[in-house]
């Protein structure tokens, strides 16, 4: 963040100090930057405030902080599974939700348990590739669906042969046999 005087004088990021007439009050000004938030002043005792009136030398500290937003996964769908994050924070299944400070990038890993597949991430529009950069509270959702496996018994003694049909509907629906 930055903080500006008034009267002029202070500018901080760039003028951190200046000398005001004695018996000015000096107003200090702080602005946050995005995804951040002010916090107070601190140093000498006048500096609480924010109003400083100048009889001496004055040291006054602004401190900022980063904002944190809250990460949500849902896990959907027919099937079952799990959700990592990297850095650590979600282990969906058990943790589905970690606050993170603004501006991070949270990966999610998506694993599903055996019988099921991962069918992708939606929720809020950020979350579909399963990188999320934190400058919001964002919602993501991991759908995993049950693999349907069949069996295929040709019990005809392949008179008619009808298992090439039957294998190429069930390729054609993405089914496992």
């Amino acid at each position: 963040g930055l903080v500006t005087s008034g009267p002029a004088g202070i500018d901080c990021g760039a003028t951190c100090s200046a000398s005001f007439p004695d018996a000015t009050v000096v107003t200090l000004t702080p602005t946050a930057a995005p995804g951040s938030s002010f916090l107070g002043f601190s140093g000498d005792p006048d500096c609480a405030d924010g109003q400083v009136t100048m009889t001496a030398a004055v040291s006054c500290t602004a401190t900022f902080d980063l904002d944190v937003v809250t990460l949500t996964v849902a896990l959907e769908g027919s099937g079952d599974g799990a959700v990592t994050s990297s850095p650590p924070g979600i282990s969906c299944g058990v943790d589905c939700s970690e606050p993170y400070a603004w501006g991070t990038v949270v990966a999610l890993t998506a694993d599903p348990a055996q019988g099921s597949s991962f069918e992708g991430f939606g929720g809020d529009p950020d979350c579909t590739d399963g990188q999320v950069t934190m400058t919001v509270a964002v919602s993501c959702t991991a759908t995993f669906d049950l693999v349907a496996t069949v069996l295929l018994v040709d019990d005809d003694d392949n008179n008619p042969d009808v298992v090439s049909g039957y294998a190429a509907a069930l390729d054609a629906l993405g089914v496992e046999w």
